[in-house]
């Protein structure tokens, strides 16, 4: 029984490590030129690598309308994965090829070890179906395709919940991987938390177990601490997250339910009913988790081994996913309105919930051998998993097509080959830029640029437009609308600015001779000049 039990870890480890190779095989062809995709946040990411590699600090390519530097401090996202692509970035490689590196080697780990974990909990068929399923998942796709951090940081959650599962006694690696889940991305404070309520629920003492849930937790509230400090000691102008209560869930939850049933019901194209299989297939992942779970419970009291491994597994898994939500759900009460519940911020949870519904999965499935209805059961359960995975390979084969032909978000055909952006590489080389939308200065014109500014206020348009007459500045103002500043061509209509020039994607605009504001110019403007 024992050697079994080895020869089964050893294949195991051997198919994990085989499917962590497709995987970071996968993220280096899907993110080949045009790729990788350059989001918005990438700017941040990358620009701040580049000026870490430097020695320069974290600086983000864009600044304020009225910074007198055209970068500014990163605050808005830690450093952990800027950190990262400057390593290979400082070995030769470009910020964009650096990232696709860590990508691929954190898909590598991520994919090692939650198959793994599967694998040691219920055997080598479910953690195949596990690694599957998370390579089938659009969200995975997603987060992959483009420069984003959530690779880096499900990696570090996987190295959590190896921490947890295989050292519950040992809470200092379990701090480290939350630690390091905490300078990846802000959310990661849910795995300091998961660290250390794993720590406290161990067997022993009161005393000793308060004592490894400190220890547990310390590396997350050091790290973010010092960051803190770091911005303060700075006088960064832009503060981590500002603190507030902020209302209106419906519009946060509307978008996460969207998110689950494109999860649960992929589909390229709008689906008929889409919300009904999704609510179904929801039913029939919750029962088996349900009876899954009872049957390892039942299991690891009686003393089975692969029950008791199952069942830490999903404890640790049940512990992560739990504080995920709670912080996700503070986060965007307490600290940022704008947190939405995408498939970015949801790609961690699915992860979780799929690794757990396989391991309990997998003993629900023994459970039905031997009877008519256990085998009308198990081919239920075969049809629905064939059905969602052949949708979920259409989605994820036109999404990934789709990067390959036309690139995604600022490495698309509209922005690489934007007539406007060929302008102010030619004409506008000694201008100070202004942009609705400023990222578009690093990946495309070689330089930062600044935002416009957020409110039509008099006073504020007053003092840019002095600003803009005394830098000499001009205004790439692109048609695609932009969130949170100013509409370009209505900042232009009310401060009487030059179009320099017009293009299929946008206007150029610069001062006019008259650098100031109207002195009749209303303190409130009309509302058809907003956005």
């Amino acid at each position: 029984m024992a050697e079994s039990w080895r020869t089964s870890a050893f294949v195991v480890r051997l198919i994990a490590v085989l499917a962590a190779s497709v995987a970071f095989a996968g993220v280096i062809l899907i993110t080949e030129p045009p790729g990788p995709g350059l989001d918005p946040d990438a700017a941040s990411y990358l620009g701040a690598a580049e000026s870490w590699a430097a020695g320069s600090g974290f600086r983000v390519p864009t600044a304020r309308w009225d910074s007198p530097d055209s970068t500014q401090r990163l605050a808005h996202f830690p450093p952990g994965f800027p950190r990262a692509i400057a390593l290979p970035h400082a070995l030769g490689l470009p910020a964009p090829q650096a990232a696709r590196l860590v990508e691929a080697l954190a898909a590598f780990f991520t994919f090692a070890i939650l198959m793994t974990l599967v694998g040691d909990a219920a055997g080598v068929v479910p953690s195949l179906v596990s690694g599957a399923l998370l390579a089938l998942t659009p969200a995975m796709t997603t987060v992959h395709l483009s420069v984003l951090s959530e690779p880096l940081f499900l990696a570090c959650c996987a190295l959590l919940l190896l921490a947890m599962v295989r050292g519950p006694r040992q809470p200092w690696w379990a701090g480290l991987a939350a630690a390091a889940a905490v300078m990846v991305r802000y959310a990661g404070v849910a795995a300091g938390m998961a660290a250390a309520l794993w720590a406290l629920a161990q067997p022993g003492t009161l005393v000793m177990r308060l004592r490894n849930a400190v220890i547990a937790g310390a590396p997350t509230l050091v790290a973010v601490g010092a960051w803190a400090l770091a911005l303060h000691t700075a006088r960064t102008e832009e503060s981590i997250r500002s603190f507030a209560i902020y209302g209106d869930l419906g519009p946060t939850l509307a978008l996460g339910r969207s998110t689950i049933v494109e999860w649960l019901a992929p589909s390229g194209d709008p689906l008929p009913f889409a919300g009904w299989i999704a609510t179904g297939a929801l039913i029939v992942l919750v029962a088996v988790l349900v009876r899954g779970t009872r049957l390892l419970l039942t299991g690891a009291r009686n003393g089975a081994a692969r029950d008791v491994i199952a069942m830490r597994t999903l404890a640790a898994l049940a512990t992560l996913a739990s504080t995920y939500v709670a912080v996700l759900f503070a986060s965007r009460l307490l600290a940022d309105p704008d947190i939405p519940l995408d498939e970015r911020l949801l790609a961690p949870l699915m992860v979780l919930v799929i690794a757990a519904v396989v391991i309990a999965g997998a003993r629900w499935w023994m459970a039905q051998e031997g009877s008519r209805r256990g085998l009308l059961a198990r081919v239920a359960l075969t049809a629905i998993l064939v059905a969602w995975s052949a949708a979920a390979f259409a989605r994820v084969r036109d999404d990934i097509e789709w990067t390959a032909e036309y690139g995604s978000d600022f490495a698309s055909d509209q922005w690489r080959r934007s007539p406007l952006i060929d302008w102010a590489r030619t004409e506008a080389r000694d201008a100070a830029l202004f942009s609705n939308w400023p990222v578009v200065g690093y990946f495309h014109v070689g330089r930062p640029l600044r935002e416009l500014p957020e409110t039509y206020d008099a006073h504020v348009l007053r003092a840019f437009s002095d600003t803009l007459a005394r830098r000499h500045g001009v205004i790439l103002g692109f048609d695609a609308p932009s969130p949170g500043v100013v509409r370009p061509d209505s900042l232009a209509r009310l401060l009487g600015l030059v179009e320099l020039a017009r293009f299929s994607d946008g206007r150029a605009w610069g001062p006019a001779r008259s650098s100031r504001l109207p002195s009749t110019m209303p303190s409130t403007v009309p509302s058809t000049a907003r956005r």
